[in-house]
């Protein structure tokens, strides 16, 4: 997203002073020891550790307090992929067949045939769709041999979009954000603010109608019509969300060796570690985020559990 960041501060020279990091490639074994001990938890992305590097450095330049986007997303319907198969369902309770129509066809992230699977999704439990993907998913199939045992999961709806959000913003989604971030922040420390986090903008974005979130094909339709005199059309109206990307098959890749050194002996009864290394090149090319996430909880096994130096 770089690009996008220096249109922002050519738009205000006098205010912002623009420098790009560029982090070594294997850094994040230089601190993984502590970083993974400090999670206390298995981690969805190593760009977490990326993050607090980032941070850091701010710190070292006598920088304590740093700005977070956090719940924004949450807040006003900014996933694609999460809320436009409950949004198309509400715009259907609501028999606003016109609208219905007009946002399956021009979502600026989804193609029709993804938003009409997102519609049929969201008729269904989080049972019956981890069922699904387990059979239907190759890297899921593929898991089902490598775990050596699966949690349980209650049979829990939350297809409507109020649900969605009610969720994301309480034990779906915010509750590991603020909580791996935070952890990351405070192991520095540096402060992190998060301005949507303030509860006077929580209560107003919860009671807003979810036609003001996403209208048009856009996502947070709302925030960009409220910034739009601010910040460059191609930021403001820039269609594809990228978050906070993470080069996962090259890290993975290049980083094959160092893994398997240490997690070949890491003893997790919820892991057939044999079966992963034999199954490692074929999960980094189908899911690569999921054999991320698999690693994440033998190193945690490894340092919180077993309480070995990694």
């Amino acid at each position: 997203e770089e690009s996008y960041a220096n249109l922002v501060s050519q738009h205000y020279p006098q205010h912002i002073n623009y420098n790009v990091i560029y982090p070594k490639n294997n850094n994040f074994w230089d601190s993984a020891n502590n970083f993974i001990y400090l999670q206390e938890e298995p981690f969805h992305s190593p760009n977490l550790h990326t993050n607090q590097l980032l941070r850091n450095h701010l710190k070292e330049q006598n920088i304590h307090v740093v700005l977070t986007g956090a719940a924004s997303d949450e807040l006003l319907g900014g996933y694609a992929s999460d809320y436009n198969g409950v949004f198309l369902k509400y715009l259907l309770e609501q028999k606003k067949y016109n609208n219905f129509f007009y946002e399956l066809t021009h979502n600026n992230e989804l193609s029709t045939r993804k938003g009409l699977t997102k519609l049929f999704v969201s008729q269904l439990s989080e049972q019956t769709i981890d069922l699904l993907v387990k059979n239907l998913s190759p890297a899921k199939k593929i898991l089902k041999n490598i775990l050596l045992t699966r949690p349980a999961k209650n049979d829990s709806f939350i297809n409507t979009f109020d649900q969605r959000t009610h969720a994301n913003m309480t034990y779906r989604l915010m509750n590991y954000w603020l909580r791996s971030s935070f952890k990351s922040d405070y192991g520095i420390p540096i402060e992190a603010r998060a301005p949507f986090l303030d509860y006077r903008i929580v209560e107003y974005c919860m009671q807003l109608p979810p036609e003001y979130l996403i209208h048009k094909g856009w996502q947070k339709h709302i925030l960009r019509l409220s910034i739009e005199d601010l910040l460059p059309a191609s930021v403001t109206w820039r269609k594809i969300k990228m978050g906070f990307p993470f080069p996962y098959k090259r890290w993975l890749l290049e980083n094959k060796n160092i893994i398997h050194e240490k997690t070949n002996k890491v003893d997790c009864p919820f892991i057939d570690v044999k079966s992963l290394e034999s199954q490692y090149d074929n999960l980094v090319d189908k899911n690569p985020t999921l054999l991320w996430r698999t690693i994440s909880t033998l190193l945690w096994w490894k340092r919180f559990i077993e309480q070995k130096n990694l």
